[in-house]
């Protein structure tokens, strides 16, 4: 997700309106609907304060989400790390020839 979708989410999820964000960072309820289409970043400042009002990390705000994986999916690839580990485990040479 975009940091404007990020922004967007945690907003909702905690019931926040455009305008009580505005308010809160002295800033028009018009930066707030930019910010969350992805049109303008906020600047570092107004990132910091955001990640205090929202109650998160900036990175939370700012990192793109990457896919999730289903259980399925997860259990599959680490059944697959746990096999390789311990294949390396036992041979060595086989990472270091």
């Amino acid at each position: 997700m975009s940091i404007g979708q990020n922004i967007k989410n945690l907003r909702t999820e905690r019931s926040m309106t455009q305008e009580q964000i505005a308010e809160a960072l002295d800033i028009s309820f018009q930066a707030v609907s930019s910010w969350e289409r992805d049109e303008y970043k906020p600047d570092t400042e107004k990132l910091i304060r955001l990640a205090e009002i929202l109650d998160v990390s900036v990175s939370a705000i700012v990192e793109e989400k990457r896919k999730t994986f289903k259980t399925k999916d997860a259990i599959y690839t680490w059944e697959h790390m746990k096999t390789y580990v311990k294949t390396t485990a036992k041979n060595p040479n086989r990472l270091f020839p």
